[in-house]
C-alpha cells in the first residue's frame, strides 16, 4: 500500500495543499501541482509541449471510446 500513496492525494490533505499555497503564494507561483504523477507531468510538458499534445491526441483517438 506503500507505492499507492505515491499516485493519489487524500482529499483532506489535497485541500491542505491547496489553501496553502493560495495564502503563502511563494515564490510567485500561479499553480500548485499536487500528485506526483501530475508534477512529472507537467514538466515534461514544459519542457517539451508538441510531444505531450501528440500524446495527448493518440490517447483520445485510440483509448477513449
Amino acid at each position: 500500500m506503500r507505492g499507492r500513496e505515491l499516485l493519489i492525494v487524500a482529499a483532506g490533505a489535497g485541500a491542505g495543499l491547496a489553501i496553502g499555497a493560495a495564502l503563502s503564494r511563494r515564490n510567485g507561483e500561479a499553480e500548485r501541482v499536487l500528485s506526483a504523477p501530475a508534477n512529472v507531468l507537467a514538466r515534461f510538458h514544459g519542457l517539451f509541449p508538441g510531444v505531450t499534445g501528440d500524446l495527448m491526441g493518440l490517447v483520445a483517438k485510440y483509448l477513449l471510446p
